[in-house]
Parts: structure tokens; C-alpha cells; sequence
């Protein structure tokens, strides 16, 4: 069985607190994951730290603050010009299981009619989904 590209996109914005676990996790993934992170011009020692921590990230530093959804196209781009099967979004203060891309890809598999898929977002004791995302939006 081939394994896929599977690309993780992360945006930072001094965000230092949460990168180890963030970051962490990823590599720990099940499957085997090429991590681009667009920082968006954090202007503090987010830029130093990864390229120490985590020199086999791909980092993309903005020189302004492109905004969330910007910065994640710009780091899409990339993933879909080096030849990503898959891209998986991960804000900078989450964490995933190491099976959360691989049952995202049998998900996938299994109804290739979906184009987006998400995991359960659950509170960081694990015990209930993140109570923001119960709160209905009439």
C-alpha cells in the first residue's frame, strides 16, 4: 500500500507556550506528516525557536501578519505545489492523537464525495467535545 503526502499546515503568531505540545504531537503522528508552518511576523522568539526545536518543519516567515486564513492558503499552496494527497490544518495551541490522520484518511477513503473533513475537537482533559463548539450559532 502506497503512503500518501500527507502535508500539516500550521499558522504561529506567539503562540510559544503551546508549540512543543503542538508540534510534538504531530511528529508522533501514525502517519508520517511534512509540517509547514507559516508564522505570521510573530516579531518574538517564535522564528528562533522553531528553526532550533523543530529544524525539520518547513518554515514560511511572512513579514506581515497576513491574517488566519491567508497565511493557512499560503502554506496549502505550498503542500499542494510539493504533491499533497492530504492537508491537514492544526491551529498552534491543538494537539492531535498519533491515529487522527490516519482515521481522517480512511474516512476519506471510504467517501471520497467529502472534500473536508475534521476530527472531534475535545476539551484537553479529553473528556467532552470543546464546549465553544457546542454553542449552537442561530
Amino acid at each position: 500500500m502506497d503512503v500518501p503526502e500527507v502535508y500539516a499546515v500550521v499558522v504561529t503568531y506567539k503562540g510559544e507556550q503551546w508549540y512543543d505540545r503542538c508540534f510534538s504531537s504531530l511528529m508522533a503522528s501514525g502517519v508520517p506528516l511534512k509540517v509547514i508552518v507559516v508564522d505570521n511576523a510573530s516579531g518574538d522568539g517564535t522564528v528562533p525557536y522553531l528553526k532550533e526545536h523543530y529544524p525539520e518543519i518547513h518554515l514560511i516567515e511572512s513579514d506581515k501578519n497576513l491574517g488566519f486564513g491567508r497565511a493557512n492558503n499560503l502554506g496549502i499552496r505550498y503542500a499542494m505545489d510539493h504533491g499533497a494527497d492530504y492537508v491537514f490544518l492544526l491551529n498552534q495551541d491543538a494537539w492531535i492523537e498519533s491515529d487522527t490522520v490516519s482515521e481522517l484518511i480512511d474516512v476519506a477513503k471510504a467517501h471520497p464525495e467529502y472534500g473536508i473533513l475534521s476530527p472531534i475537537h475535545l476539551n484537553k482533559e479529553k473528556s467532552n467535545i470543546e464546549k465553544l463548539l457546542l454553542r449552537r450559532l442561530d
